[in-house]
């Protein structure tokens, strides 16, 4: 449902007879909309519900409104009788995923070497679900990047996963949907970087 609110101004010298003006959404004629006798000088405002109102997410729909449309009025101009204005529709719903925390647990294996368990969460800022996704680990100077499998994430919904890395990290860097397969709401916030 969207309402349309609108003035009719007579400005000529005489009185004009009653009218109609008319509505158009995105050059579809929508609705009718009578208008009394005017006389010099006086306006009229009016305001029309339009139901249905297709307004599909992201887009920007114009609304014209145009009086005395039948031409039932002679005027001394006739090619002001038009008035068009755009309304942004609301943005569409999209997920946006975030990590929001990163920490480590080093775990001995042998004398010589070290295996790093790289925590983190991944969480869904969005309004709507994130599908199945890649997370991608970055570590110091780039050696062993890894890619992690994140199931689907609802709206608001957090999940704890990890990597396992060879040795003990200090520069880690984790990116959510490193293949870009969502589209989000914000495509600059996928990663998180943190010092250990």
């Amino acid at each position: 449902m969207f309402t349309v609110t609108y003035t009719v101004a007579n400005n000529g010298e005489g009185d004009a007879g009653a009218s109609t003006t008319c509505i158009y959404v995105d050059g579809t004629h929508v609705a009718n909309d009578p208008v009394g006798a005017l006389a010099a000088g006086v306006s009229h405002s009016s305001t029309v519900t339009i139901d249905p109102f297709n307004c599909p997410c992201g887009t920007t729909v114009t609304v014209k409104v145009c009086a005395d449309n039948e031409n039932v009025v002679d005027e001394s101009n006739e090619a002001n009788n038009c008035l068009e204005n755009t309304f942004d529709c609301p943005p569409c719903s999209k997920p946006d995923l975030v990590i929001t925390d990163i920490w480590t647990e080093l775990k001995r294996v042998g004398r010589n070497v070290n295996t790093t368990i790289i925590w983190y969460n991944i969480t869904n800022n969005g309004d709507t679900t994130a599908g199945r996704t890649y997370s991608n680990l970055t570590v110091d100077d780039g050696a062993q990047p890894r890619n992690d499998r994140v199931g689907k994430l609802t709206p608001g919904q957090t999940r704890t996963e990890k990597f396992k890395y060879k040795g003990d990290p200090h520069n880690i860097t984790v990116c959510a949907d490193c293949q870009c397969v969502v589209t989000e709401s914000n495509e600059t916030n996928n990663c998180l970087s943190v010092t250990v």
